[in-house]
């Protein structure tokens, strides 16, 4: 169990984030995520957004602006939809391990 982000803070230097669900609920942010954001961003950590929607990574860069999120807070937002359009077009090798 975890109080607060801070305990484990030292720990990494990177956090993967779930977008839906984890942060939001679809129409606001959940209670203190903006502020544990701020706070991981302050002791420069990286942060990456997962999401399992098959929405392109710009939908998702949208809805976390419409949400209050600021997406330059994020070292990358990575979707399914934009991992199964970039395979399916070619951009990546389905052999290889994610970028």
């Amino acid at each position: 169990h975890i109080d607060s982000i801070s305990s484990i803070l030292p720990k990494y230097s990177t956090f993967l984030l779930d977008m839906w669900g984890v942060m939001h609920n679809g129409s606001q942010p959940y209670p203190n995520v903006l502020q544990a954001i701020s706070e991981l961003k302050a002791k420069e950590k990286r942060l990456i957004i997962l999401s399992n929607s098959s929405k392109r990574k710009s939908k998702a860069i949208q809805m976390l602006q419409k949400l209050g999120f600021d997406p330059t807070d994020f070292d990358d937002v990575i979707t399914s939809g934009e991992v199964s359009h970039n395979l399916l077009s070619g951009e990546y090798d389905s052999n290889a391990a994610w970028p």
